[in-house]
């Protein structure tokens, strides 16, 4: 009887010692909830004034290489206004990358070769067929065939999620075979 009751107080010691635990790591969880609501209010009021100001100061340039590349004398030589032109459209793909903007895209759209949803759909058919081939699966678009998807990342997803659904077809067909028995 005496090793039984030493038996039960040392677990529940043990078991005290687990609820302490537990406790200190609600403790520190909530502490670290309380700095993240902290960090995204800093954030909020830091750094998206930064980020648009930025965004603003990026179709500021954009549209001043334009006037520079369309001012006479400014700009000597073809490869010098090839360099130009090819910086404006850098410059302003990465600001159509971020979100819409008509004014940078109709910019865009009279420098380049391809407008800006063109080249949009030729990377992402792109992107497809390399993510196809990597996974050896068939992508189709969300729900319709011809409905395509918005990002690599849908179409990685996808792809995971048909290869998750082959293996595990695999693995249903050898269990449900019978074993074959070599003569």
């Amino acid at each position: 009887m005496i090793s039984q009751g030493k038996a039960k107080d040392r677990q529940q010691g043990v078991f005290q010692k687990l609820i302490k635990q537990i406790h200190q790591y609600r403790v520190q969880i909530e502490g670290g909830q309380a700095f993240k609501l902290r960090h995204d209010q800093r954030v909020l009021a830091e750094l998206m004034p930064l980020m648009a100001s930025l965004r603003e100061k990026r179709i500021a340039l954009a549209q001043l290489l334009e006037r520079q590349y369309l001012k006479r004398g400014a700009i000597r030589g073809k490869l010098q206004r090839k360099r130009l032109q090819g910086l404006m459209l850098d410059v302003s793909r990465q600001i159509l990358h971020e979100a819409d903007e008509p004014t940078i895209q109709a910019l865009h759209d009279r420098y380049s070769d391809l407008t800006y949803h063109e080249r949009c759909e030729i990377d992402r058919e792109m992107s497809q067929n390399f993510i196809e081939e990597m996974f050896g699966v068939q992508l189709e678009g969300k729900g319709d065939d011809s409905e395509a998807f918005d990002s690599v990342d849908e179409m990685l997803l996808k792809a995971a999620e048909q290869l998750q659904a082959n293996n595990e077809q695999v693995i249903q067909r050898k269990r449900s075979s019978p074993p074959s028995v070599a003569a």
